[in-house]
């Protein structure tokens, strides 16, 4: 069975009781009371920081159910999600979303008891991944926190702590040998992001706005969802015209060499490239980003007698 998430027992919580009083291992955080409530047509809240409880909480919700969504996109492209799978995860995130629209302040009739606790549970099961699909996000772990103009905000540490844990046990995962460097450095690269980012992103209080950290945490959770057998991509590479060289570079790794017009199997990561064909201008990349592609690389050579420069390469 699953662990009992901070935010169902939030929601739960929240809708249950006629009047919020915050306990001490809640994953919300209401720093200060308003002077008038958020919405006055919310019938069943009794005051201002029960209805702003209830908009921090469904808000945080809605923002999870949104990033599982893309994580879900992402696990399709990469092939960890077959079209099966994906159609039930996009059912439940459906369901999560029609459980935010009835449950948010400011409906003028908002369901109760029974009925309330089912709407809670559509969200709660698909931000958990209790349908095995993915992984429970993210915002599973960290404090939710009312910033100062109402906005959803986290502690930078609890996240820095959580997208760590994640980063390493999928670093644990890959077997340490020279093949699978591209996808060590890679989530190194990840790690060494959140390392700098989320404290330039804190405020004085050492909290950073959720709507600022959801790309990198969509980035550690995607790395996070990945399974042995979905690291390895049959690259397709294609020139125009054919037959040129090229080669790829991955940090802490060996350079890949190969013609184009072939099929290679390579470990995601990202690469610096060079393609190069006699007669043509030489095509020079940086940070080709082979971890979220379906695999086909394609590059339009330019004659050595045109004035126009090289392009880079596309991948899809």
């Amino acid at each position: 069975m699953r662990p009992v998430l901070p935010l169902a027992g939030l929601l739960a919580l929240l809708l249950a009781a006629p009047a919020f009083a915050q306990p001490a291992s809640s994953r919300l955080v209401v720093r200060e009371t308003l002077p008038l409530p958020v919405n006055l047509r919310v019938a069943d809240a009794d005051g201002a920081a029960a209805i702003e409880a209830q908009r921090i909480a469904l808000e945080a919700a809605r923002t999870d159910a949104e990033l599982q969504r893309r994580v879900l996109l992402h696990q399709r492209r990469i092939g960890t999600l077959t079209d099966a799978q994906y159609r039930e995860g996009m059912s439940g995130y459906d369901r999560a979303i029609d459980g935010y629209r009835k449950l948010r302040p400011g409906q003028r009739e908002r369901p109760g008891g029974a009925e309330a606790a089912a709407l809670e549970k559509q969200i709660v099961d698909f931000t958990a991944a209790s349908d095995g699909l993915g992984a429970p996000s993210v915002l599973a772990e960290v404090d939710t926190v009312r910033g100062d103009r109402g906005e959803v905000r986290l502690p930078a540490d609890a996240l820095k702590s959580t997208l760590d844990a994640r980063l390493q046990q999928a670093r644990a995962e890959l077997p340490d040998d020279d093949r699978h460097a591209p996808a060590r450095a890679y989530l190194d690269g990840l790690a060494r992001r959140a390392d700098e980012q989320l404290p330039a992103l804190a405020d004085a209080r050492g909290t950073v706005a959720l709507a600022d950290t959801l790309e990198i945490m969509e980035e550690v959770q995607v790395a996070y969802t990945m399974s042995m057998e979905s690291w390895p991509i049959t690259l397709r590479v294609r020139s125009i015209p054919e037959q040129a060289i090229v080669e790829l570079r991955a940090l802490a790794s060996a350079p890949l060499a190969f013609t184009t017009d072939t099929q290679r199997e390579i470990i995601r990561g990202f690469f610096d490239y060079t393609v190069r064909k006699a007669g043509y201008k030489t095509i020079e990349g940086k940070d080709l980003n082979l971890v979220w592609a379906e695999g086909l690389f394609t590059c339009q050579l330019v004659p050595e007698d045109s004035p126009q420069d090289p392009l880079p390469c596309n991948i899809e």
